[in-house]
């Protein structure tokens, strides 16, 4: 499941009284290259964080949490929080162990049932993506992960079509 697709999604909580509680961030583990929770909040609320192995039906139109007890105000130990679709790990520069400029990551895919991230999308200037394709990083290639720059060993990976 790719980050960017689920943002703004409706959570369903069975036993709570407020029904517009949606995805907005992830916290991420970025040396684990694993998301750790996701972040949901009413409109201009506060903030709870969803442990991803608590989510039923990631995958689907309304992910859902069996319990609001579930629900935790967000804790900025454990992880790094990604909010929205530019900041954090959206839009941090990917470069290689020789300080070499390789694009952007501009969506990361992760495994709904672990949080494993599986792969980031990579942008290398849309002119570039247009004839040469967007390209993939694979977590394993990753030397050091911050939240503004990632840095690589190895080439990008061209990213099969759909």
């Amino acid at each position: 499941m790719d980050y960017l697709s689920m943002l703004d999604r409706r959570v369903v909580v069975p036993d709570s009284p407020v029904a517009d509680r949606v995805i907005r961030g992830a916290k991420i583990d970025l040396d684990a290259h694993r998301v750790v929770a996701l972040v949901v909040s009413e409109e201009g609320q506060r903030r709870w964080e969803v442990p991803i192995a608590d989510l039923q039906s990631l995958g689907g139109d309304s992910p859902s949490v069996p319990s609001g007890e579930l629900l935790r105000p967000v804790k900025y130990e454990g992880g790094r929080i990604v909010l929205g679709r530019h900041g954090g790990v959206i839009g941090a520069s990917v470069v290689s162990t020789e300080a070499k400029r390789k694009g952007r990551i501009v969506d990361l895919w992760f495994s709904p049932g672990t949080g494993r991230v599986t792969r980031y999308d990579v942008s290398r200037g849309w002119l570039r993506d247009r004839f040469t394709g967007a390209r993939v990083l694979d977590p394993e290639q990753v030397v050091s992960a911050f939240l503004d720059r990632f840095v690589i060993e190895g080439p990008l990976c061209a990213r099969a079509s759909a």
